[in-house]
């Protein structure tokens, strides 16, 4: 299933819920090219067609305990928050020199935001990365990052809504 395909299913499993997300307009598709050229064309395809921009979605961080479900929970970004936390924020401007873009926040209120790295093809890895592992790049990626899905697709195929 391709990321479009696996992203279309998600938004109509999360609107027969009554949850509604929304697509970049055209002036923040704009300013994403401006600010940040080296932002995935197929993702910034991807947001502005299919209403993912808003959506909370959830992933099994850990397996449940008697107080914890265990669900980490993402907010996928609109352009405000992918060009701050890519290019004002750690560790989005510590990872953005190794192909590392925002794709949302931690919607669970930890402060752990959500990238792709962008050579990595049209359905790439998603990882949660720490807020507070450091402002370099090497250092981040090998102790500061936590792998969600080893494919986009496959995280919007078993999200949690």
């Amino acid at each position: 299933m391709t990321v479009r395909a696996a992203a279309e299913t998600l938004v109509d499993r999360a609107a027969a819920r009554g949850m509604r997300g929304r697509t970049l307009t055209i002036d923040e598709c704009k300013r994403l090219t401006i600010a940040l050229p080296v932002y995935p064309i197929w993702l910034l395809d991807l947001l502005s067609v299919v209403p993912l921009c808003g959506l909370e979605l959830g992933w099994r961080e850990f397996e449940p305990e008697l107080d914890d479900d265990g669900v980490a929970w993402v907010r996928v970004s609109d352009a405000e928050g992918i060009l701050w936390e890519t290019l004002e924020g750690y560790p989005g401007l510590g990872i953005l020199p190794a192909g590392y873009v925002n794709f949302g926040g931690d919607a669970g209120g930890g402060g752990d935001p959500y990238f792709v790295p962008v050579d990595e093809g049209d359905d790439p890895p998603l990882y949660q990365v720490y807020h507070d592992a450091g402002t370099v790049a090497e250092s981040i990626l090998t102790e500061g990052r936590k792998l969600v899905s080893s494919k986009l697709s496959e995280f919007f195929r078993v999200a949690v809504l």
